[in-house]
């Protein structure tokens, strides 16, 4: 993947993780939320491995945001 591609990966990650822990959730809460194991989740918001679009819009619906929502303040970070 690219330079950007890497660069918003990281800050798709690091706004889950933020999400997450605004909505006071531990990773096995936001996994069974998200319908997903919790190691799954973990290797999402720890960078080891990224969710595919199913993956990432089930935690987005377990976080009550849309995808689109995580994107813009993912970018935020990268400006």
């Amino acid at each position: 993947m690219g330079k950007y591609g890497d660069n918003l990966a990281s800050a798709v990650a690091a706004q889950l993780r933020a999400e997450r822990g605004a909505a006071g959730l531990t990773y096995k809460e936001l996994a069974e939320r998200a319908g997903l194991t919790e190691q799954s989740v973990m290797r999402y918001l720890t960078e080891k491995r990224e969710p595919n679009t199913a993956q990432l819009g089930a935690l987005c619906d377990a976080l009550g945001l849309t995808p689109h929502e995580l994107m813009l303040r993912a970018a935020e970070r990268i400006k």
